[in-house]
């Protein structure tokens, strides 16, 4: 897959996927399915972009929005409701499905800069996005946590600033009040 224009002017990303064994969520059956589709409209180009659809209102191509993807998105969840979900549709924003790819993949163990390759995250802040997930983050970190006998700790004043796990870095959430 080729994005050829996203945020922050970044130009022609190709993000490359494995087709996997599961019948519905197979990322390379999804994406042909995609193409043929878009390929069964009439009039379309090579130049044609796959958030295309033909708009029954106006008889013509038009283009998926953020708006009407956010609509849709909290009209599925609406219908589902907050008890199966666990949050209702107000809390859903255009990043809930970058989201949801991000925290999926650290559940399962999935190392943070492939989550950011993956994900085409050009930063750490995908991180604002991970729900904690107590159960699930915490399985077997006890046991992990007396593998180490002894460790100690930077100063404050030794830290590079630029790291946002420093204290002294003003993205770092723990230093925020």
């Amino acid at each position: 897959i080729t994005f050829r224009y996203q945020k922050c002017d970044e130009r022609d990303d190709i993000i490359t996927h494995h087709r996997n064994l599961d019948p519905v969520m197979c990322p390379v059956k999804a994406w042909a399915h995609v193409v043929r589709r878009l390929l069964r409209l009439p009039g379309v180009t090579s130049s044609t972009t796959v958030d295309t659809f033909i708009d029954p209102t106006i008889g013509n191509f038009a283009r998926f929005t953020s708006t009407a993807l956010l609509n849709l998105f909290r009209a599925n969840a609406t219908a589902m409701g907050k008890d199966a979900l666990g949050f209702t549709a107000d809390e859903i924003g255009t990043h809930f499905n970058r989201a949801a790819c991000a925290m999926s993949m650290y559940l399962n163990n999935v190392p943070v800069f492939t989550i950011m390759l993956v994900g085409r995250w050009s930063s750490d802040a995908f991180l604002l996005y991970i729900r904690k997930q107590v159960q699930s983050f915490t399985r077997g970190v006890s046991s992990k946590m007396i593998n180490t006998q002894s460790f100690y700790t930077i100063p404050d004043e030794l830290a590079d600033p630029e790291d946002p796990r420093s204290r002294l870095n003003p993205s770092n959430f723990a230093t925020r009040s």
